[in-house]
């Protein structure tokens, strides 16, 4: 990375998003953060020279248009599957009209599944094909990063039952793998693509599977780590998704209550970073006061 490169970066206050620009400012990279809580930022990053706070929305992207100039990399996140589409694309567009030559982009794992079986992957994958199809109009990169089901994502799923009941539920059955990585992996992976020199990363899709952990296995480490033992509920797809779709719409609901993924560890991380995935029992150990506290 050269000294004059700036970086910008949307969902920079999301779990991922903060540690991604705090690393980077730890680098002396000049970043621009896109968020819609000023405050926040400031807060979350300070007021350091390195950092520009932009105040936007996704739903008005002018404030990110006449930021964008002066920038050569460009993170890219969001979390609204309903708008993926249509917003991605369009901020892939100012981007590279902007002169931006390297957009990262957070996908998911689901983008693998057949097509229009996942509401989530349909998202994600008809985003990655606009963003990639500009990318190459404009002779520029576009990575996208696929990360598989969250570790953190027990934090809000299992742990009101941890404390309440001593048990984890899923639709999984109790022996079969699940994919899991942890987001401090997915952030330094996204942290080491902008901070290389971007012809390194060419318009590469790196999937990121940081460990497979079935229902049971997740049970006894819970078990281990918090002194107490913790039991695995195996739910039918039926009783996850009714579940889910009391607090979620109905296409993620049924999204998080059918997929199933047991793909094999993949080797992003010891490659990009030169040290292993981060295993399940090490993010739980390093996350347990999630699960005791109320």
């Amino acid at each position: 990375m050269t000294e004059i490169e700036k970086i910008l970066l949307t969902g920079a206050t999301g779990r991922v998003g903060q540690k991604v620009v705090r690393d980077l400012v730890a680098k002396g990279v000049q970043v621009t953060v896109y968020v819609r809580n000023l405050a926040k930022s400031q807060e979350m990053f300070g007021t350091a020279p390195t950092v520009t706070h932009v105040e936007g929305d996704l739903s008005d992207l002018t404030p990110l248009q006449t930021a964008l100039p002066g920038h050569s990399r460009l993170f890219l996140l969001t979390n609204d599957f309903g708008t993926m589409v249509t917003t991605k694309t369009r901020i892939a567009e100012l981007a590279y009209a902007a002169g931006v030559r390297q957009i990262v982009d957070l996908s998911s794992r689901l983008v693998t599944l057949p097509w229009r079986t996942s509401a989530i992957g349909e998202a994600h994958r008809l985003a990655e094909e606009n963003a990639y199809r500009l990318a190459i109009e404009h002779n520029a990169h576009f990575v996208s990063v696929r990360p598989s089901r969250f570790m953190s994502n027990q934090i809000f799923l299992d742990g009101p039952h941890i404390k309440a009941k001593q048990t984890i539920a899923d639709h999984t059955p109790p022996d079969t793998p699940s994919e899991w990585v942890s987001p401090d992996d997915i952030s330094d992976v996204i942290t080491c693509i902008l901070s290389d020199p971007i012809d390194k990363h060419a318009s590469f899709a790196y999937p990121l599977i940081g460990d497979t952990v079935s229902g049971q296995a997740r049970a006894r480490l819970f078990s281990q780590v918090l002194g107490k033992p913790i039991h695995y509920n195996a739910l039918s797809p039926k009783q996850h998704y009714d579940i889910l779709a009391a607090h979620a719409p109905p296409a993620l609901a049924f999204d998080l209550s059918s997929a199933v993924l047991d793909n094999p560890v993949t080797h992003v991380v010891p490659i990009l970073l030169g040290r292993p995935n981060e295993s399940m029992e090490q993010w739980l150990d390093r996350n347990k006061h999630f699960f005791t506290t109320s």
